[in-house]
């Protein structure tokens, strides 16, 4: 539980904060214009200048956001200077758009489930009603573009906005298109991809980004399937192109590979309940851009599953600080705190490496910290106010929600200092004003006393987005 309450503390703070249905939007990875374009009926675009977004940070509200347009793809009249637009009002899918960034925006004229979405909450509308914004007539159209539309940021659009200005031309070919990643969402390069439908057996090989493309196809359904030796695809997709856009997919290959061993400590004994981290390389020079976790058995035991190949790293707090679930510092297979003494795993596609050993050095110790947390006239606090202790150098030891009489116990490591503070929310859930919360002044805690008893007074209000 206290392993939970580490990993999430900082996202609850932020789906509380700014979803108060609790539930996110889930969008899949932008796909290329080419895959929204027969979709989409309104592309063009545009500048947001104006808001009557609340401030609250909720999607429980009616918003508009005016667009100036620019450019106009489809959809809109030639000539269209401005536009309305909804972000997606009582839906867990409400974008976030920033004044004065221009964007390529895919809307519809009515409100319908983003292409990309995962999942969508919709919430009942709540707070006052807003005044109609300044030269807003509600005869005018509202377009709908939520998140996971395909609506992007123009500066890093470039080519999707070529490819448009090519298909307005009438000067693009029907095409099938994608990406193929390993288990890890790596690319695979040199993957065979064939496509078979109304254009026969058609087939591309993946460049080193794991991009593939056939074309020209007939528009139609198409049955996909990719080869590459030691990689299997669990699953034969359709796809289905429209003229003068793309079918656009992303094909996710398995393969058997596998890390398995024990986690020991000095004297050869079993570690048990240990969070092992499995580092991916990228070269043997580059640092790691990805960590996957396992926890160890009540024998010391780990196994990493259907690995693709590569080389690897096995270790604890490889990319973190110690904490009180794992309360080591950074150790790298065999058991050695420097990286360049690592043991690297290469794995070939599907192999199997078992009897893996990972020594740790001794537990680090852990000192407690009786906490007690009030308001400036000296009123305990209360309950589930949240009580972290950080490392000086930053990232988190231990998080505790306070007891009905407003203490509580931290942990922090004997041998480095650390920093204590507490915070507690003040706006309600689903509140229609801009979240705020209470904050401590951080208290410093040095190398000293096994046993330490502070109090912390909550003093500074500050917004919900400012922490």
């Amino acid at each position: 539980m206290r392993k939970m309450q580490l990993e999430l503390a900082v996202v609850f703070a932020f789906v509380m904060t700014f979803n108060p249905a609790g539930f996110a939007c889930e969008c899949g990875s932008p796909s290329p214009a080419c895959a929204y374009i027969s979709v989409a009926p309104v592309v063009f675009i545009g500048t947001p200048v104006y808001s009557n977004d609340d401030g609250s940070g909720t999607f429980i509200q009616q918003t508009l956001y005016k667009f100036t347009v620019d450019e106009i793809f489809k959809g809109l009249p030639e000539g269209t200077k401005a536009v309305w637009v909804d972000p997606g009002s009582y839906t867990s899918c409400y974008a976030d758009y920033e004044i004065g960034t221009r964007l390529l925006v895919f809307a519809s004229e009515g409100k319908f489930v983003p292409f990309d979405t995962a999942a969508m909450t919709v919430a009942k509308p709540a707070g006052k009603l807003k005044p109609l914004p300044p030269g807003f007539d509600p005869k005018m159209p509202v377009y709908y573009a939520p998140e996971c539309t395909g609506t992007r940021d123009a500066a890093s659009a470039a080519d999707d906005i070529t490819w448009l200005r090519l298909w307005k031309k009438g000067d693009v070919r029907t095409r099938i298109q994608g990406l193929v990643l390993d288990g890890l969402d790596w690319p695979l390069p040199g993957v065979r991809v064939i496509a078979n439908g109304r254009s026969g057996n058609l087939a591309a090989t993946t460049d080193a980004a794991g991009a593939f493309s056939i074309e020209p196809v007939q528009p139609g359904k198409y049955d996909l399937n990719a080869t590459l030796a030691g990689y299997d695809l669990p699953w034969k997709p359709q796809v289905e192109v429209f003229e003068r856009s793309c079918g656009y997919t992303r094909l996710s290959m398995g393969t058997a590979g596998a890390l398995s061993g024990t986690v020991i400590d000095k004297s050869g004994g079993p570690v048990a309940g240990v969070e092992l981290n499995l580092a991916r390389m990228r070269s043997r020079e580059e640092t790691f851009p990805s960590i996957h976790n396992e926890t160890t058995t009540a024998n010391g035991f780990f196994r990493y599953e259907n690995l693709p190949g590569g080389d690897y790293l096995i270790g604890v707090n490889l990319r973190s600080q110690p904490n009180v679930d794992t309360p080591y510092a950074r150790t790298y297979a065999p058991g050695v705190s420097d990286r360049a003494g690592a043991k690297v795993f290469h794995l070939a596609p599907g192999q199997k490496l078992s009897h893996l050993r990972l020594q740790l050095p001794p537990r680090l110790r852990l000192r407690k910290i009786h906490v007690a947390v009030q308001w400036p006239d000296g009123r305990s606090a209360g309950q589930e106010v949240s009580v972290e202790a950080d490392h000086d150098q930053g990232g988190l030891i231990d998080f505790e929600n306070t007891k009905k009489d407003g203490t509580t116990t931290v942990q922090c490591f004997v041998a480095t200092g650390c920093t204590v503070k507490a915070s507690m929310w003040l706006t309600k859930l689903g509140e229609n004003a801009t979240p705020q919360r209470a904050m401590s002044w951080p208290r410093q805690i040095g190398v000293g006393e096994a046993l330490l008893s502070i109090t912390l007074t909550l003093t500074e209000t500050k917004s919900g987005w400012d922490q």
